[in-house]
């Protein structure tokens, strides 16, 4: 069968726009006034039709200042009007719709739109599941650590390409921790880190130094920083760094 007229198929029904409609009938009266008028036999917007607003282009395609309604009709509204119009273009525009509708509603056609919607429905899965897999697999880490980590470990849950060195050198750049590596007070009032005594041993000597372990809070939010310098969102803080 030859396309008299253009249908979208790609919605949940075929729908046909109205002005091509007005073409095909080779109807002579204005567009918007032969549509009017077959509204007065009781179609409906939103129902049986949906209007449309498009821009209207010149010969050179450029867009004019206004614009024009268009309507898209379900195939029920198109085949009616059709009808109404008492011609032989009517009764051959009202055949090709019906004919469209059989072929659309064939158990064939019904099948192959199920399977391209299942396949679409499971790349948005793939797609959803590969942008929150990353965060997951952050979450469980985190989870497992009991209590605070020292930033060593914290480096490798983190995965993020830096080691403790690094990220000690990232965190004294942001403002987070001090020339010695250990945290401003605001962060550790904020229950990102945590201080403690550690001992290390020197020719026999046992000798005491400070150690800065995170919290699974400062892991989200050194984790969060990361992420924000690497795309470029800043964020401000007390001390003029990336702070979350």
């Amino acid at each position: 069968m030859n396309d008299l007229i253009q249908v979208e198929l790609t919605g949940e029904k075929p729908t046909v726009l109205g002005r091509d409609l007005h073409v095909a009938l080779e109807v002579e009266t204005q567009y918007s006034k032969w549509f009017e008028r077959m509204t007065e036999y009781g179609f409906t917007d939103g129902v049986d039709f949906i209007t449309v607003v498009k821009n209207v282009y010149r010969e050179d395609g450029t867009i004019m200042p206004q614009t024009q309604n268009d309507h898209q009709l379900t195939l029920e509204t198109a085949k009616e009007i059709c009808m109404l119009q008492r011609t032989d273009k009517g009764r051959e525009c009202r055949q090709y719709f019906i004919e469209l509708e059989r072929r659309w509603n064939d158990p064939a056609s019904l099948m192959a739109r199920a399977l391209v919607a299942a396949d679409k429905q499971m790349t948005s899965l793939r797609e959803i599941n590969a942008r929150l897999l990353p965060k997951a697999e952050f979450c469980d880490a985190v989870m497992d650590c009991k209590d605070a980590i020292p930033i060593g470990t914290a480096a490798k849950v983190l995965n993020c390409g830096m080691g403790q060195n690094k990220l000690f050198a990232f965190l004294r750049e942001s403002n987070i921790l001090i020339a010695n590596n250990q945290p401003y007070q605001k962060y550790i009032d904020e229950g990102w880190f945590r201080c403690i005594e550690a001992k290390y041993h020197v020719r026999g000597e046992t000798r005491i130094y400070i150690k800065t372990v995170v919290f699974q809070k400062g892991m989200q939010k050194i984790r969060e920083m990361i992420i924000g310098k690497r795309t470029g969102q800043k964020t401000g803080g007390t001390h003029g760094a990336l702070i979350p």
